[in-house]
């Protein structure tokens, strides 16, 4: 099987209108496309088989080697050796003739390269329209992505909002409550609904009420013996005997307005830890503790 050189390989190269470049050349080699055999004499260079030379021309212009394979055997029967072996010497008229379609012939090849360089051309815009496509696609993305981190952030703000509330309405509902039942052994609950008319709440123990009123407290510090006495005045001010918020303090919708505070209560935690807090502050600051508890359970 036939080698080339590099110089050789570029020669027919450009003969099949690929390229003018040897660093193309090499570079091509280096790549593994044009598969070439490194010389142990580095002068020599690298050797290519003429086979993988043509696989390569095949892939660059597809069918052209074997335009070019027709046309030559084609020039080759026009213009045969003249080594003795020809009885018949063409005339001048057929000579003529044969020149011709020689022109002719390389009239064709000439307008089959000028196809191949128009077919270049727009497979080289196809190539630059479809990068800046892509490039308009990649940045049409990102600007999406971004809008979408934005809300995914926004949610998760609107979530962990949520959630807090959530652990919050958990908390409160942790309060141990047990409901009173009534002569005929139902649960009774109350509470004031939109239209005025009672709608289910549960009621609060004493014993309840004291645990709610621990942190409280234990914060005011407040160590007089008869500690649970005024819990119970306090108590008795929100409670009615079954352990329901008496009729008056109660609101629409379930609110409770605190006798201490005078302020409105969603959640009887808060209602009790409030109204603890208010009691026993001024408590401590009274300068005669029996006659504030007397005022407290007169109001």
């Amino acid at each position: 099987m036939r080698e080339y050189n590099v110089h050789e390989v570029l020669s027919i190269l450009q003969k099949y209108y690929i390229t003018d470049s040897q660093q193309m050349v090499t570079r091509w080699i280096r790549e593994g496309k044009i598969n070439g055999i490194r010389s142990e004499n580095k002068k020599e260079g690298y050797r290519i088989y003429e086979e993988d030379l043509f696989d390569f021309i095949e892939e660059q212009r597809p069918g052209l080697p074997s335009i070019f394979e027709v046309y030559e055997e084609y020039i080759k029967n026009l213009n045969p050796n003249q080594n003795g072996l020809n009885e018949h010497p063409v005339d001048k008229e057929q000579k003529g003739f044969i020149e011709a379609e020689e022109k002719e012939e390389k009239s064709e090849v000439s307008q089959l390269k000028e196809q191949l360089e128009k077919l270049e051309n727009t497979i080289l815009d196809l190539h630059e329209e479809k990068q800046v496509m892509e490039m308009n696609l990649i940045i049409e993305i990102m600007d999406q992505n971004k809008f979408l981190i934005e809300d995914n952030k926004t949610l998760n703000e609107l979530f962990e909002i949520l959630d807090e509330e959530n652990k919050q309405l958990k908390d409160e509902a942790t309060i141990i409550i047990t409901s009173s039942k009534d002569t005929n052994g139902k649960d009774r609950k109350r509470s004031i609904n939109d239209s005025g008319k009672e709608k289910n709440i549960s009621p609060v123990t004493f014993d309840e009420f004291v645990q709610l009123s621990s942190e409280v407290i234990n914060n005011l510090e407040y160590d007089e013996e008869d500690i649970e006495k005024h819990l119970g005045l306090v108590y008795k001010q929100i409670y009615d005997e079954e352990g329901l918020v008496k009729g008056e303090l109660m609101l629409k919708d379930g609110e409770v307005n605190c006798p201490y505070t005078d302020k409105i209560y969603k959640q009887q935690k808060r209602l009790v830890k409030n109204a603890i807090t208010y009691y026993f502050e001024n408590l401590i600051q009274s300068d005669n503790p029996k006659q504030f508890e007397i005022t407290m359970a007169n109001d």
